[in-house]
């Protein structure tokens, strides 16, 4: 199998997109007058040209692969070389053979998205999913941004970026403490979640989150709790809570407001992390719930490497005497991302096991 070709939203990406798109248009020469509108037709035919592509991949078919990637062009992926057209034909008719020896696999491309620029040029954005027919944990999935040209009435791709989509964290998991859950970013496999009886500020127990293996660049996680906003409408809110750092690249407290489709408020310290070694300390986050709300998420955030406690939760109403620590900017930032708490069905009213004295999930 290949593990470069097969694909999530690029986002971030935006800007290399720009720079292919440009270099696609310049390189072919081929652009269609400006006040002409695209062909539907040849988004059709775009859609077409990629399936046809990866039928001939999983069938082996070389011939149909080699004619599908301009030898001048390029591909991407993050954190591999950047490789010629050329380049990425061999890589290909090598994982080809790889696919043909490991096979059969099924595979399904969604989410396909095409942008055209006149009728010669085309921007295409998809998710590719392998998976193996002997062993089901042989599977890869990927998300692809293709940009293609039309030469000769054959669409072929100049320049492609390729993102894999790893498969999301486990929310609860053992040893977590009860009523606490973590954050499923597929970075949070990084970190070990544990009770600590050793190491707390007050009675028996704190939390431990502690980067554990992997790449610790971009790497965060966080423990988290979520409750029902009913009793809470309307009023400021403030979570405080003791915490303790070892080596830590950043850490902090968070805490969200959420309705049902989107975030109202958001703090997670971004602006006052806690780095370094430090010795207990509380902290403080403060939001406004509007009338709207439906949950209210919160708690510990670690980004990259090092060890971080947490011990002695409050979540207590406060008078607008005490100033809201609320990030707009972040807002806007992740305002499409969906809410990290339980459903409102299963929240809780209100904060439990906020010393993290109840135990561990089993």
């Amino acid at each position: 199998m290949r593990s470069t070709r097969l694909a999530k939203k690029l986002g971030a990406t935006a800007l290399i997109l720009t720079a292919l798109l440009a270099l696609s248009v310049h390189a072919v020469g081929q652009q269609s007058e400006p006040n002409n509108q695209p062909d539907p037709k040849r988004t059709a035919e775009v859609e077409q040209a990629i399936r046809d592509f990866y039928k001939a991949f999983f069938q082996g078919n070389k011939e149909a692969l080699d004619a599908f990637y301009i030898d001048e062009g390029f591909s991407y992926q993050p954190g591999v070389k950047l490789q010629s057209g050329k380049s990425s034909k061999a890589e290909m008719n090598y994982n080809m053979d790889l696919a043909k020896n490991n096979g059969p696999y099924s595979y399904e491309l969604s989410e396909i998205t095409i942008l055209m620029i006149g009728n010669d040029v085309a921007v295409a954005n998809y998710r590719g999913d392998a998976k193996s027919l002997k062993d089901q944990k042989d599977q890869e999935h990927f998300q692809i941004t293709d940009t293609l040209v039309r030469r000769n009435g054959r669409w072929q791709v100049l320049a492609e970026h390729a993102s894999p989509i790893e498969p999301p964290a486990e929310r609860i998991i053992a040893g977590l403490p009860t009523e606490w859950a973590r954050s499923t970013a597929p970075s949070a496999n990084n970190y070990v979640i544990t009770v600590d009886t050793s190491t707390k500020h007050d009675g028996n127990a704190s939390a431990s989150i502690k980067f554990d293996c992997g790449n610790d660049q971009g790497s965060w996680t966080s423990l988290l709790q979520g409750i029902a906003a009913d009793d809470y409408r309307g009023k400021r809110v403030r979570l405080s809570g003791w915490l303790r750092t070892a080596d830590m690249t950043q850490a902090g407290l968070w805490m969200r407001v959420d309705n049902d489709l989107r975030m109202l408020a958001f703090d997670n310290m971004q602006d006052r992390p806690i780095k370094g070694t430090t010795d207990w300390k509380m902290y403080s986050v403060v939001l406004d719930v509007p009338t709207e709300a439906t949950k209210i998420s919160f708690g510990t955030n670690v980004i990259g490497k090092g060890q971080v406690w947490s011990d002695d939760f409050k979540l207590e109403i406060v008078d607008d005497s005490v100033a809201s620590t609320n990030q707009t900017k972040l807002i806007e930032a992740l305002a499409g991302q969906p809410a990290p708490s339980r459903s409102i069905k299963e929240a809780n009213k209100h904060p439990v096991n906020m010393g993290f004295e109840n135990g561990v999930v089993h």
